[in-house]
């Protein structure tokens, strides 16, 4: 088997319906993750026989990126962040232009830092919850190549 090495690289993440987003951070992004965190709720139960109950294992997720503050844009993303503060809002993340899966759900806004270094290139992480788990949607296979057989020229002797 070879390796796979996916790089994120012209892709897209946008906020509002993906027709007509609110608001597309692709260019301002340096960092994006959608993070998953496994969180177990009640006791291991152990009976006499030996068998046991598990406890419950539920996933929260959160999409986190990074991105090179855009303050001056009266629609960047931290004034959006700000403006937006505890909405909820779809988004579709797409890591690398038209190769491989996208992800789409919705997330809960949060409002970012603003501001940093005097005469820096200020940067200011964003992490909002999703809204239950993402959705990924794989690329469309192209259709399959014909076989060597399906040709209808024999093999050669």
């Amino acid at each position: 088997m070879s390796i796979e090495d996916d790089q994120l690289d012209h892709g897209s993440l946008i906020f509002g319906p993906k027709e007509t987003p609110t608001l597309t951070v692709s260019c301002q992004a340096t960092k994006v993750t959608l993070e998953p965190k496994a969180n177990e709720s009640g006791d291991k139960i152990v009976t006499l026989c030996g068998d046991e109950l598990s406890t419950d294992v539920t996933t929260d997720w959160t999409l986190k990126f990074t991105g090179v503050q855009d303050w001056a844009s009266k629609t960047g993303f931290i004034n959006f962040a700000y403006d937006h503060d505890g909405e909820i809002v779809d988004f579709t993340f797409l890591p690398k232009g038209d190769k491989g899966p996208t992800w789409t759900g919705k997330v809960q806004v949060r409002a970012v830092i603003i501001g940093g270094d005097v005469k820096k290139r200020n940067t200011s992480d964003a992490e909002w919850p999703c809204q239950g788990k993402p959705t990924r949607t794989d690329p469309a296979s192209p259709p399959a190549a014909a076989s060597a057989g399906a040709s209808g020229n024999p093999g050669s002797k």
